[in-house]
């Protein structure tokens, strides 16, 4: 999965969204901007699309290339941020729905296909 920024008239940037590749104090900067438990509450309000969840994970990011930036010189439109899931990430996602459905309903997964 891709974090994508695209500002207007700008040029694309992409980070691979992999928020335990994300060093201790961008993790730390995160809960601090967000208020949010870095681990699931964080990831997930990234991922449900919350402003300020985006907001401090574009900071970080942007921070890598630009070590005197602060989080107010971070602005951007909602449709210039986004997450790409990639051919891999949707193997794994429909995997992972089909893990789901079979822990929901243990009897189809038991009994296997209907042969019928």
């Amino acid at each position: 999965m891709q974090f994508v920024y695209t500002p207007e008239g700008g040029e694309r940037l992409s980070w691979p969204f992999d928020p335990m590749k994300l060093t201790s104090p961008e993790a730390m900067a995160i809960e601090k901007l967000t208020g949010m438990a870095f681990g699931s509450e964080w990831i997930e309000s990234v991922q449900k699309g919350s402003m300020i969840a985006i907001h401090a994970l574009l900071f970080v990011l942007l921070k890598r290339q630009r070590p005197q930036l602060k989080p107010d010189q971070v602005v951007f439109a909602f449709d210039e941020v986004g997450l790409e899931v990639d051919e891999d990430d949707e193997a794994a996602l429909a995997a992972d729905a089909e893990d789901g459905a079979s822990e929901a309903d243990p009897q189809s997964a038991a009994s296997g296909p209907s042969t019928t």
